[in-house]
């Protein structure tokens, strides 16, 4: 899976991202997986925010490689932030997928 950028306002509703994981060009069955996002400054960095399945992410067609990063209000504080996601699978394989950077910009209108 490629890089994938995620670009949202603080405070605003972040319509959600949907991501399909493929390998070798066959979707990733995800059936009893569990997926972790962390968004940090740097790789090095404290974790500034932590999602997971049922806290911010949902599987959405787990047998085809299908999750979302959910709909919801952003409270991360503005700037730039690098996250990936890693996925548990039932066997026991851990994997990276997918990775980029996330931009929270601030807000002018306050209200």
């Amino acid at each position: 899976m490629a890089v994938s950028n995620i670009d949202t306002k603080f405070g605003n509703t972040y319509n959600g991202a949907e991501f399909t994981i493929n390998v070798n060009g066959a979707p990733l069955n995800l059936v009893g997986a569990s997926i972790v996002m962390q968004i940090r400054y740097k790789f090095d960095t404290a974790v500034v925010k932590e999602f997971s399945l049922g806290s911010g992410l949902t599987l959405s067609d787990p047998t085809n490689g299908g999750f979302v990063f959910d709909n919801q209000i952003i409270t991360i504080p503005p700037g730039e932030y690098k996250y990936d996601i890693l996925v548990y699978l039932a066997n026991g394989t851990r994997k990276t997928y997918p990775s980029g950077n996330f931009y929270v910009r601030p807000v002018i209108t306050h209200g």
